[in-house]
């Protein structure tokens, strides 16, 4: 059978099945994994402290997804070090919007041989190269209660001319976003 990462969403669902009591055969069937994944969870979970008596929280999760995911255990080769040293240049290069690509031959003509994988790894691990802001803020609350969320755009209907879009009544907009739009 091929390996399938199991996501955090679902490590929370089975903790959340646990800690209501639910037995780990039953939470196995409930969300479609083996049992052994269950038990595995629930032990990762009992490690880091969490009782059945105990609420889960956010920081007891993370906790938990820690001793779940501990890193590879592979300690970083010489190329590592290199990127380490060639700290500064990155991060400058980086800040610029120079493509990483670009970086490496940069560092090369500094005569700096770096694989690209591993320039790449380093950049997205230690620099955060690659993460995007998030657009929306979530803010999530608790069952039973209500979220509002205003984007600015309700929804898109079917247009009457295809080149001119139209927007729902009532939403509000920061900007006109086609000249012909209603309300322009």
């Amino acid at each position: 059978m091929p390996y399938r990462e199991v996501t955090m969403f679902e490590v929370k669902e089975v903790l959340r099945l646990w800690l209501a009591g639910v037995a780990k055969k039953r939470i196995a069937a409930q969300l479609g994994l083996d049992p052994k994944t269950v038990r595995h969870y629930v032990k990762a979970a009992v490690a880091a402290g969490i009782t059945a008596e105990a609420e889960l929280t956010d920081e007891r999760f993370v906790t938990v997804m820690a001793k779940l995911r501990p890193g590879s255990g592979r300690p970083h080769g010489d190329s590592w070090s290199e990127c380490q040293r060639q700290r500064p240049f990155l991060e400058s290069r980086l800040r610029e919007g120079v493509r990483l690509s670009k970086v490496r031959r940069l560092l090369v003509r500094r005569g700096v041989r770096v694989p690209y994988p591993t320039l790449h790894r380093f950049a997205v691990e230690e620099l955060g190269f690659g993460r995007r802001a998030v657009t929306i803020a979530v803010a999530d609350c608790g069952p039973g209660e209500e979220v509002q969320l205003d984007t600015g755009w309700m929804t898109l209907l079917a247009p009457d001319h295809p080149r001119v879009p139209r927007v729902c009544p009532g939403a509000r907009l920061p900007h006109r976003s086609h000249p012909l739009a209603p309300g322009s």
